[in-house]
């Protein structure tokens, strides 16, 4: 019997929290992939408590790299865009740095790269989070070139309050929230559901749906060259361009 060749190692840094990442990278892994997790310690969606999350985020990445992983995958939208313009690619250069040179993904490098791919330039947002965390990523969607055109948020606090949001509620959530004059909607937050519902909004709303966890599983997998079309989550994992990240 002829043995498969390694397995192409995918080192997740998740909050402590999440319920939902892991969950939806399984929904589509290949084969020939798997994944490896270290958690941050979060349980309150507050800037005062992600910030002391990123802290540990080197920490996490350094114990990673000894499992031989071939990408460290930075699994947090608000916590990679929280420090301005500039935050997510310094954290994830140091995640690289402190790795022993593995290559470093984060959910907002991602993102950013999933709108311009899905060629939204007017995105309407909706996420789970406090108007005060929404403040900061409007101000980061409007300085990497988007104009946004709606932002409207659940108030959520507890972070496993978010991940027990059922597909059905974000649904709900995007049909009074999401401005139609957009190109297209960001939802936000890896603990949120979301990529469970972007084939059903793209369907009801004819725009293209970019989710924190599809953007994030997208470039994780066209960083290691796994870029197969990928059905029932949203355009963009079906056509599944391979694009080169601002960081690689």
């Amino acid at each position: 019997m002829k043995m498969d060749s390694r397995k192409r190692r995918i080192g997740l840094i998740i909050p402590s929290s999440n319920s939902t990442v892991e969950p939806d990278f399984h929904y589509v892994l290949p084969d020939n992939a798997s994944l490896h997790s270290a958690r941050v310690f979060l349980v309150e969606t507050t800037i005062e408590s992600l910030e002391r999350m990123n802290l540990e985020a080197e920490s996490a990445a350094k114990s990673l790299a000894s499992a031989d992983v071939d990408v460290i995958t930075y699994a947090c939208t608000s916590g990679s865009f929280l420090g301005g313009p500039g935050y997510d690619q310094d954290l994830l250069s140091r995640l690289t740095t402190v790795s022993g040179g593995v290559g470093s993904i984060g959910t907002t490098p991602a993102v950013i790269a999933a709108l311009n791919s899905q060629e939204i330039k007017k995105v309407s947002v909706v996420t789970p989070y406090l108007d005060s965390i929404n403040e900061r990523l409007t101000e980061f969607l409007t300085h990497s070139g988007f104009e946004v055109a709606s932002m409207a948020g659940q108030q959520l606090i507890s972070n496993l309050d978010i991940g027990d949001q059922s597909p059905d509620q974000i649904l709900e959530f995007c049909r009074n929230n999401l401005d139609q004059s957009a190109d297209g909607f960001f939802l936000s937050c890896t603990n949120w559901r979301a990529i469970e519902i972007a084939d059903y909004v793209e369907t009801e709303f004819g725009k293209p749906v970019v989710t924190s966890n599809q953007a994030t599983i997208w470039a994780t997998l066209n960083f290691l060259g796994l870029n197969q079309p990928i059905n029932g989550f949203g355009s963009l994992l079906t056509k599944h361009p391979s694009v080169k990240m601002a960081n690689q």
